[in-house]
């Protein structure tokens, strides 16, 4: 049973050794990537053959790892010793899907020659954008990382007013 515990956290360590710097890699480059790909078909005016696909394969990717690695509790045990990779992990992964699929919306408004289509896939892909991040900063507003000071001076001072 030793080895079988041994194995668990080698297979952990390969995980974390191997995928996660790939996932953080691809997390942090691919909303940049997506956004100047979609802007590019918005200035250029056609669309890039396998770019839209590509991007939503490599978010699917991403998501699948990251997903992995929660799922799993011998692989979510780095994320107690490192906290922050949780938190950039999450919103990049976030940052990438909704980067992606404006992406992909964009591409393929603009496989057809039609001026209406363009036009609603040029303001889909701002729109996507722009909920991208509304959603982030609502979530980040419910859920910060760090709690805010404020908060708890004014509970304190509440506390301190009430007693």
């Amino acid at each position: 049973m030793v080895w079988v515990a041994l194995l668990g956290k080698l297979i952990g360590f390969a995980y974390w050794l191997l995928l996660m710097p790939l996932a953080a890699l691809l997390s942090v480059i691919l909303p940049f990537m997506a956004i100047s790909n979609g802007k590019d078909v918005i200035t250029y005016g056609y669309s890039f053959p396998g770019s839209s696909n590509g991007n939503l394969d490599v978010a699917w990717v991403l998501c699948t790892i990251v997903y992995v690695s929660l799922r799993f509790r011998g692989l979510n045990r780095f994320y107690a010793v490192f906290p922050s990779a949780y938190q950039m992990l999450k919103m990049f992964t976030i940052s990438s899907l909704f980067t992606s699929v404006a992406m992909a919306a964009v591409n393929v408004a603009f496989k057809e020659a039609g001026v209406t289509r363009r036009t609603a896939g040029a303001v889909a892909f701002f729109a996507l954008l722009l909920a991208w991040r509304v959603f982030m900063s609502v979530y980040y507003t419910r859920n910060p990382v760090v709690p805010f000071i404020e908060k708890e001076e004014e509970e304190l001072a509440k506390f301190e007013a009430a007693g």
